[in-house]
């Protein structure tokens, strides 16, 4: 059996570690297509795009690992089939669970390791991914300013430019609009026939060098009352020098707080800790909602209405009927009650607007905690299926053990995205609807599982066919 056991292993080792590099680099295309208009024209260094692809790759290997354990097991029960390696273990009185042990093992053994990868490695991984790539997407905005785009990621100014030239630097017919208020004008605009933009070493400064141009500037009217009056400058230059400031675009002045509280920064420790500073927040909102609308249950204030017993608000005209108060009074009252009525209603909606909100938080870190333990799982799960389904189809290569693999994970993913989402807006808890592609594959997984131990023809259109007539009535 040793001798076995290290044949089945020998042959899932192989397509496991290829299956798995390939569908790591077509998952770290899909997401690099993604952030291509954020990527491209920039002069990033390579030292850079390296780092964060090595980021990339280790934030989506949870979804990486599955998938190879998925269609390795059918490539290499399928070869077995195959080559009726199968028929002659199963003559040889193994039984199909047996000569499955071995990979089952192996299977266990990614899931904890899948689960201590993200517990402790992915939520690095996720921070440092996410952290590099706006350090990129802020980097070098001048680079990356297209043509005939009115380009707005500089605070304070739009820029539009025509045409660029193949250095990236020298560009022709130029505007840019400085929205920024000075105590002589409200804004002005620089319209240039060709320039030169460049960044300084030290990256923080973007200079325009401006040519042949007009400088417009609308200035701040002295007679408030003239509303038409708008009065404006107009300057000629032959050569004009502008300087922004990029200190905040900095590439090395990215911090990491802005994203290492969210969840899938966190491991379930440090999960924990938030749900349950977060549940105590939210346990606070009905009594922080209840002291701001307490105010408002007051009727009004009046030393002569002091000694009245509560109101009965059903009866609140015929009540102010009886105190004989003047019309005028009334109307006060009227007022005043109405508008503590609005009031209380907005109270009541921020508090009801801050629980919600207070809840969404509380489900995505849930999530975040319960994907841990699913994502771990999931690789016994469909080893289960991959190596039932290569038992019954006996195909082995990439062909259909790839398209067969690929199904069924797109049906995984699809299952497990939809549950997320549902989970999100409510519909189901935190728990199902991390859970929810496994309430589908696990039934699927004991369906193929039982028809591979006993050989049943499962894609055999003729033993569909003699079940339909069983139930089909005699027409003769």
């Amino acid at each position: 059996m040793k001798k076995i056991d290290s044949l089945i292993l020998r042959n899932f080792i192989g397509p496991f570690a290829i299956t798995f590099v390939i569908a790591l680099f077509v998952l770290v295309l899909q997401f690099l297509w993604k952030y291509v208009d954020d990527l491209v024209g920039k002069g990033l260094e390579l030292g850079i795009i390296i780092e964060l692809i090595f980021y990339l790759s280790a934030s989506l290997v949870p979804l990486a690992l599955p998938l190879a354990i998925l269609i390795g097991s059918i490539i290499t029960f399928g070869n077995l089939g195959e080559h009726y390696e199968l028929v002659a273990l199963k003559s040889a009185g193994i039984s199909l669970q047996r000569f499955m042990v071995p990979l089952l093992v192996l299977s266990i053994a990614f899931a904890f390791v899948a689960f201590w990868f993200m517990d402790n490695v992915l939520p690095k991984a996720n921070l440092k991914f996410r952290t590099t790539l706006y350090r990129i997407v802020k980097a070098k905005p001048a680079l990356n300013i297209q043509e005939g785009i009115f380009y707005e990621g500089i605070d304070g100014y739009v820029i539009r430019i025509e045409d660029k030239e193949e250095d990236n630097q020298t560009i022709h017919n130029v505007k840019i609009w400085d929205k920024k208020k000075t105590e002589s004008s409200k804004s002005s605009v620089l319209s240039a026939k060709r320039g030169n933009m460049r960044i300084t070493p030290d990256e923080r400064l973007l200079i325009f060098t401006l040519e042949d141009g007009w400088r417009y500037e609308e200035m701040k009217s002295k007679d408030a009352e003239k509303v038409n009056a708008m009065p404006h400058m107009r300057t000629y230059f032959g050569e004009y020098e502008m300087v922004l400031d990029l200190s905040s675009f900095g590439i090395k002045q990215a911090n990491e707080s802005i994203y290492k509280t969210r969840p899938k920064m966190l491991s379930i420790a440090a999960i924990k800790g938030a749900i349950d500073s977060l549940e105590r927040k939210d346990a606070k909102i009905p009594e922080n909602t209840y002291k701001r609308a307490k105010p408002y249950f007051s009727l009004f204030k009046d030393s002569a209405l002091a000694q009245v017993n509560p109101i009965d608000y059903c009866y609140f005209d015929k009540w102010l009927g009886d105190l004989n108060l003047t019309k005028a009074y009334k109307d006060k009252v009227y007022k005043k009650a109405k508008d503590d009525a609005k009031a209380l209603a907005k109270q009541g909606n921020m508090g009801a607007s801050q629980l919600k909100s207070g809840d969404r938080r509380l489900v995505r870190y849930f999530l975040a905690w319960y994907d841990k333990y699913a994502t771990a799982f999931s690789c016994i799960l469909l080893y289960i299926v991959g190596a039932a389904m290569g038992a019954i189809i006996r195909k082995g290569g990439l062909g259909m053990p790839m398209v067969v693999g690929i199904l069924f994970f797109m049906v995984y993913y699809v299952m497990m995205t939809m549950g997320r989402k549902m989970a999100e807006e409510n519909a189901i808890t935190a728990f199902n609807g991390v859970w929810m592609a496994t309430y589908v594959l696990l039934p699927v997984a004991v369906f193929l599982m039982y028809h591979a131990i006993n050989d049943s023809p499962i894609f055999n259109a003729d033993s569909y066919k003699r079940l339909f007539k069983k139930f089909t009535p005699n027409n003769n």
